[in-house]
C-alpha cells in the first residue's frame, strides 16, 4: 500500500491523492503530479518523496511564500519528515493536506472489509448488502404546484428585465450626443455685459468673489467627475477599484479577451499583471516585469487567444511575453544607416504603438518614429540571436510625399485594414495585401484629423 494526502477545503473533505510515485511534485505547473492553481504557489513549489523504510518526507523549494508542516515553515532543500496526521500547507492556499501513512490506512481498510464478509461460505449465499443512507434526503423537497408557480414568476421577471435592458441599449445606440458650438461673438457680448454689470453694481464682495463655482467643485472631486461623465455619456459603470502598484503615470493598458486579467504599463518602465480571479483586498499585481531597462512602456496588446501579449517600449524592439509574463520573443532592430525603411528588417528608432491582429494569433502590427508601420509574422524568419525579422513594411508619407513619423496604429475589426496617426496631423489607412505590394499610397487619408505637429496617442477603427 502507498501513503496518501487527504485534501480539506473549509473544513470539508475535498479529495485524496495517492502517493504512488517515488517523488510527487507539487506546484502550479500543469505537469505537476499534484497541481495547485493558487496564484501564490510556484510552478515547482515542493516535492513529497519516499525514503528508507518507506518513510515519507517533504523537500520544499526556494519560493516566495514557502511551505509549512504543522504550522512550522519547512527549510528549503531540507528533508522534513511527514508523520501520520501531519498537516501541510502550500503558500497562501486555504487548503489543508493531511498525511495518511500506509500502515494507518491499511488497518482501517481491513476493519471496514471485515464488516462486509459473507456469513456462509460454500453455500452460494452471502450477506445481504446494507442499504446506503441517502445523504441528500433531508435537503430534497417534494415537487409542488407552489414551486412551479415560483419558477414561472421568476422566468417572467427575468423576461421583463431583459426587455427593459434591450430597450435601454437600443435608445443608447439610436440617441446621438448633442453639442453646443462655441460662438466667439456671443461669448464676447456676454463678457462685455458682465463687465458692465460689475461696473454698475460696484465691486463684488470678497466672500462671493472667492466662492468657487458649482462646476469647479464637481471637477475637483474625482469621484463626482467620474459619476458626472458616466451619467452624461450613459456609460455602464457599475464598479470601480483602485489597483495598487504604479507610482508614476500609466501609459498603456490592455485586458485579455476573457476579461479575467489586465496589463498596466507605466512610465516607471514596468508592466504589472493583475488577475481578478486571484486578487485579494490589497489589489496588488501577481507579477511585475521590466521589459526594457530605462524605456517606458508605450503600448500593450493581447493576442486573440489570450495566451500571450505584445509589449512595445520606447526602444526599437518590441517583445512578446506569455500570459504569465515569461519572455518568448524579441523583434529585430533595423539598420539605422539605411534610408529606405522598406529595406530594413525592423524599426530603427522609437516604437510608438502596437496592436495584435484581431483574429490571427501569429500576426501583429507596430508603428515607429522612423515613418513606418511593420507587419510581423511570429512564424517568420529570425536573424541573429533569434530576433524576429519584419514580414513587410508600410511607409508613411505626408502630403508632400516626405517621410512622416507614425505615432499610433491599429487593425480594423476584420483584420483586413490597418490605420495609423501621423505627425503631420493626418490619419491614414491601407488595405492589407500580399508581401510583394509596396504600399506607396494609402487607400484612405484624412489630412486634418488632428493638429499638425501633435502626436495621436491612440488609433482605433470602428466596425
Amino acid at each position: 500500500p502507498f501513503h496518501a494526502l487527504e485534501h480539506y477545503k473549509d473544513g470539508a473533505h475535498a479529495g485524496t491523492t495517492t502517493l504512488d510515485a517515488a517523488a510527487t511534485s507539487v506546484g502550479r505547473d500543469a505537469n505537476a503530479r499534484l497541481a495547485l492553481l493558487h496564484p501564490t504557489v510556484s510552478r515547482d513549489h515542493a516535492a513529497i518523496c519516499y525514503g528508507a523504510d518507506h518513510a515519507l518526507f517533504l523537500v520544499a523549494r526556494e519560493t516566495s511564500y514557502g511551505t509549512t508542516v504543522n504550522g512550522t515553515a519547512a527549510a528549503p532543500g531540507a528533508k522534513t519528515p511527514l508523520p501520520d496526521g501531519a498537516e501541510v500547507r502550500f503558500a497562501l492556499s486555504s487548503r489543508r493536506y493531511v498525511v495518511r501513512l500506509a500502515a494507518a490506512r491499511g488497518a482501517r481498510e481491513v476493519e471496514m472489509a471485515g464488516a462486509d464478509l459473507p456469513v456462509a461460505f460454500g453455500s452460494g449465499r452471502g450477506a445481504k448488502p446494507k442499504e446506503k443512507p441517502d445523504a441528500h434526503a433531508a435537503t430534497k423537497r417534494p415537487r409542488s404546484e407552489d414551486a412551479d408557480a415560483a419558477r414561472a414568476a421568476l422566468a417572467e421577471r427575468r423576461k421583463k428585465r431583459q426587455a427593459e435592458i434591450d430597450a435601454l441599449a437600443k435608445g443608447m445606440v439610436e440617441a446621438a450626443p448633442t453639442y453646443t458650438p462655441w460662438a466667439p461673438g456671443v461669448a464676447a457680448a456676454e463678457a462685455a455685459a458682465i463687465e458692465d454689470a460689475d461696473d454698475a453694481d460696484g465691486p463684488m464682495p470678497l466672500a462671493k468673489a472667492d466662492a468657487p463655482a458649482p462646476e469647479q467643485e464637481e471637477v475637483e472631486d474625482e469621484g463626482d467627475a467620474v459619476a458626472l461623465l458616466a451619467k452624461r455619456w450613459a456609460l455602464p459603470v457599475s464598479h470601480e477599484v483602485a489597483l495598487a502598484g504604479p507610482d508614476k503615470a500609466v501609459s498603456a493598458i490592455a485586458a485579455d479577451p476573457s476579461g479575467g486579467r489586465v496589463l498596466v504599463g507605466s512610465l516607471d518602465y514596468k508592466v504589472r499583471l493583475y488577475d481578478f480571479g486571484g486578487m485579494d483586498k490589497r489589489h496588488r499585481p501577481f507579477r511585475e516585469i521590466e521589459p526594457e531597462e530605462g524605456h517606458p512602456v508605450v503600448a500593450l496588446s493581447y493576442a486573440p487567444s489570450g495566451d500571450r501579449f505584445l509589449c512595445c517600449t520606447g526602444s526599437a524592439q518590441p517583445q512578446i511575453f506569455d500570459r504569465d509574463g515569461k519572455f518568448l520573443l524579441k523583434f529585430n532592430r533595423g539598420d539605422p544607416y539605411v534610408t529606405d525603411m522598406a529595406r530594413t528588417t525592423g524599426h530603427v528608432t522609437i516604437v510608438t504603438g502596437g496592436h495584435w491582429h484581431p483574429h490571427e494569433k501569429m500576426r501583429c502590427l507596430t508603428s515607429g518614429m522612423d515613418g513606418s508601420l511593420r507587419l510581423w509574422d511570429l512564424c517568420g524568419k529570425t536573424g541573429l540571436r533569434d530576433f524576429l525579422l519584419c514580414d513587410h513594411t508600410i511607409r508613411v508619407r505626408d502630403g508632400k510625399a516626405k517621410k512622416c513619423a507614425a505615432t499610433s496604429c491599429a487593425y480594423s475589426p476584420d483584420g483586413g485594414s490597418v490605420a495609423c496617426g501621423a505627425a503631420d496631423g493626418s490619419v491614414q489607412m491601407w488595405r492589407v495585401r500580399g508581401r510583394a505590394h509596396n504600399y506607396l499610397r494609402p487607400d484612405a487619408r484624412a489630412a486634418t484629423a488632428h493638429a499638425k505637429g501633435t502626436d495621436a496617442a491612440g488609433a482605433g477603427v470602428s466596425a
